[in-house]
């Protein structure tokens, strides 16, 4: 933290545009802070109380959409607005920031996934959670200083599409986990995903801001990254209530496939669980303690289930995203397209 902010004192203040004293709109500002504040205790609280079967997020989502109503008519009617919506008549910007916003979506509800199924059903402790999340961030910084040489001479676009697909690639490796995956084929989805994060975020803001005039770029970058957090907020929440649903739908299957194959009682002769069953029991568990290994190994398997599913449709998601980034025009990172005001 230190060395960055020395970095950022030592090196960009020169690059800071002109500043202007200006009035704060104190009407758009307490707008914007409501609703984003009232949507932020939906995505914070809705898991728990069981989204819209709660008076209490149904009141709370319905007053985030009326200050967001009002607030947005508000924006389009003033003067000096808190956000410059204007922003997204440029088409490489609209379309930038909505890939931008819902891959990193995307991104950031697989890298809370991970370590909440490591550590819930895998048997991981924190440290070793992080250290298989640790190759992404490695690979990423090592690629970067390279990446930046050659994306001033390629298209932007062109190193978006390639970052997407390594993206969706890591998703499908990870979709292919299986219970007794070892740490070594654990990490080697996020070497790929580290490649993928190297030319990410500087291609999709080279896009996003091709035809951002110089005096708006504080205000573009501020839009751009409210932006990526609230889909960021929303992926939190949805992927966490996913993986619960898709969960339940896996235990349940595996609950009926199981029934079906049961019978026999405690003597032997049967098959399914209840054999499973008196074989555990044959070996010194008891009746209780057999059942509870079993219904441990069933909620392992049907999370995983649910966290390989969540993942490859992660994949495809990340394939769909692309085509909205050829929607844009032509962006070299060194600028040398670009738009007058």
């Amino acid at each position: 933290g230190i060395a960055c902010t020395w970095i950022c004192w030592r090196f960009m203040h020169n690059r800071e545009t002109p500043t202007v004293a200006r009035k704060l709109n104190m009407v758009s500002f307490s707008l914007l802070v409501f609703w984003v504040g009232t949507l932020q205790l939906v995505l914070d609280t809705g898991k728990d109380a069981d989204w819209f079967n709660s008076a209490h997020i149904v009141i709370l989502s319905l007053l985030a959409l009326i200050g967001f109503v009002a607030w947005l008519i508000w924006e389009l009617n003033e003067k000096n607005p808190v956000v410059d919506l204007s922003l997204f008549k440029s088409r490489n910007f609209a379309f930038g920031v909505i890939a931008l916003c819902a891959a990193y979506a995307v991104f950031f509800g697989n890298n809370l996934l991970m370590p909440l199924w490591l550590q819930t059903n895998m048997g991981y402790v924190a440290t070793w959670a992080g250290l298989a999340a640790a190759p992404s961030g490695v690979v990423a910084v090592f690629l970067t200083p390279f990446v930046a040489k050659i994306s001033n001479r390629i298209d932007a676009r062109i190193m978006a599409t390639i970052s997407l697909l390594l993206f969706a690639l890591s998703f499908y490796m990870r979709s292919l986990y299986s219970p007794d995956i070892d740490f070594g084929h654990l990490i080697l989805p996020m070497f790929v995903m580290g490649a993928a994060m190297s030319a990410f975020f500087t291609s999709m803001i080279t896009v996003s801001f091709r035809d951002v005039a110089p005096h708006q770029m504080p205000a573009a970058s501020g839009l751009s990254n409210f932006a990526r957090i609230t889909a960021g907020s929303f992926a939190a929440s949805l992927t966490t209530t996913l993986w619960d649903n898709y969960e339940t739908h896996a235990l349940n299957n595996i609950s009926g496939a199981m029934a079906g194959g049961s019978g026999g009682g405690n003597s032997g002769g049967g098959g399914g669980v209840d054999q499973v069953v008196y074989q555990m029991m044959q070996m010194g568990l008891s009746q209780a303690q057999a059942v509870a290994a079993i219904t441990r190994q069933v909620s392992q398997q049907a999370y995983l289930l649910a966290t390989v599913d969540i993942f490859r449709i992660s994949s495809i998601i990340i394939v769909c995203l692309i085509p909205l980034i050829w929607l844009s025009r032509k962006a070299m990172a060194n600028g040398q397209v670009h738009a007058a005001d």
